[in-house]
């Protein structure tokens, strides 16, 4: 069973199989990839159902083009619904969308006094320019200092990046309060200059601020690209999944003398290993998943005051699509999904079929990254045990409660 996973993770199958072994062993051998290979090929076999194709003789091209015109109707069919409300601009629509997720009511997020003084210290001259002020006071007065922030960090030289990277590393927790997760769009003029800058344009409009627990929404304008509304969407969900690991990862953190250090730790939460089980990696990030998906595990002693099983949220794209546009369903399960065959996996993975079909990229130039990543942490997530996970926490979190 454990050649098929292979074969999808594009890993070398005997030290795959060691890796399972191992996982298998330290968990119990609960026969998890049994069951989740089983898992796969059935539900494989219903979405090629669901596209109108033969399970037995359907070639890559043939599922790949199937994938990429369903994802463009698709958006088609979203775009139509959110637009119900008589708006033409998608990124309004994205925002009303997003305002009726359950999004993070009390992330912890820097305050905008902190940002003026940071930006103060370390003038953002590059963003000033791209915005057309020549008064810093002006910019500060007339713009939202989220936003302010994150472009800075897109725009600005290298040598700004220092000096505000010390700035960051010097803030406490006194600089923070807790607040609602903000949606902040961007309409106007200026922005538009700003959306369509080589430094924005490639973040596909979107920018998310983990320091200000904020996602900020810059406008398209007359560019309406295929598959846009469905795109944007879909990025955003992940935006706010990482906005809202990023304020539980602040939370457990705020108590230490180096607050400032998590604070800069923050672009990498989603990536850089926290700590070790089982042999593996596991970002916080995963853990955030972890408790999100398994509530009973939850322990209020290991957490509390500093976290809420609240802050453990955590939204699935397609579940979110599902929720948004009923009519649009096929995409539901299908973070973790891929069909492999002749050599090669074709991904029904959201963000990969987005930037397949956006990108119009060939089935030789195919992406399918985030299946992957999807696969092997849906892996991670059946093989942890409460145990090591709060063992593995309270090593690491220990000192920042012992400092408390």
């Amino acid at each position: 069973m454990s050649r098929l996973l292979a074969e999808l993770l594009a890993a070398p199958e005997l030290a795959f199989r060691a890796r399972l072994h191992q996982l298998e062993q330290a968990s119990g051998a609960p026969g998890i990839d049994v069951r989740l290979t089983a898992h796969l090929i059935q539900a494989n076999q219903h979405k090629l159902k669901s596209l109108g194709l033969d399970a037995h003789d359907t070639t890559g091209p043939e599922l790949y083009a199937a994938l990429n015109e369903r994802y463009l109707r698709d958006d088609r069919l979203l775009s139509q619904q959110l637009a119900e409300g008589n708006q033409s601009d998608i990124m309004a629509n994205v925002r009303t969308a997003i305002s009726e997720l359950p999004l993070p009511e009390r992330a912890l997020a820097i305050k905008s006094s902190a940002v003026k003084k940071i930006l103060k210290k370390v003038p953002p001259k590059a963003t000033m320019k791209l915005l057309g002020y020549r008064s810093l006071e002006s910019l500060l007065k007339h713009e939202p200092v989220a936003a302010l922030q994150a472009v800075a960090e897109q725009v600005e030289s290298a040598t700004w990046q220092k000096s505000y990277r010390k700035a960051l590393a010097g803030l406490q927790a006194i600089d923070f309060e807790t607040r609602p997760l903000a949606i902040v769009y961007l309409e106007h003029d200026r922005w538009q200059k700003v959306a369509v800058s080589p430094a924005i344009h490639k973040r596909h409009h979107l920018l998310a601020n983990p320091v200000a627990a904020s996602l900020i929404l810059l406008p398209y304008g007359s560019e309406k690209p295929a598959g846009a509304t469905l795109t944007t969407l879909v990025l955003a969900v992940t935006a706010i999944n990482r906005l809202a690991a990023a304020s539980s990862y602040l939370k457990v953190h705020q108590m230490r003398a180096d607050f400032g250090e998590a604070v800069l730790d923050l672009q990498a939460v989603q990536t850089t290993p926290l700590l070790t089980l089982l042999s593996e990696p596991i970002s916080w990030h995963l853990i955030q998943r972890y408790y999100h998906r398994f509530k009973d595990y939850y322990r209020p002693e290991l957490f509390e005051p500093y976290l809420q099983p609240e802050d453990f949220r955590w939204l699935a794209a397609e579940s979110v699509l599902a929720h948004l546009a009923p009519q649009v369903d096929f995409w539901r399960g299908s973070s973790q999904l891929a069909q492999f065959k002749d050599g090669g996996s074709v991904s029904y993975n959201l963000h990969d079929v987005a930037l397949n079909a956006c990108n119009h990229l060939s089935y030789e130039q195919r992406v399918s990254q985030h299946f992957k990543d999807s696969l092997w942490h849906e892996l991670l997530l059946h093989y942890l045990r409460p145990v090591h996970v709060e063992e593995a926490i309270a090593s690491r979190m220990q000192p920042a409660f012992a400092e408390a």
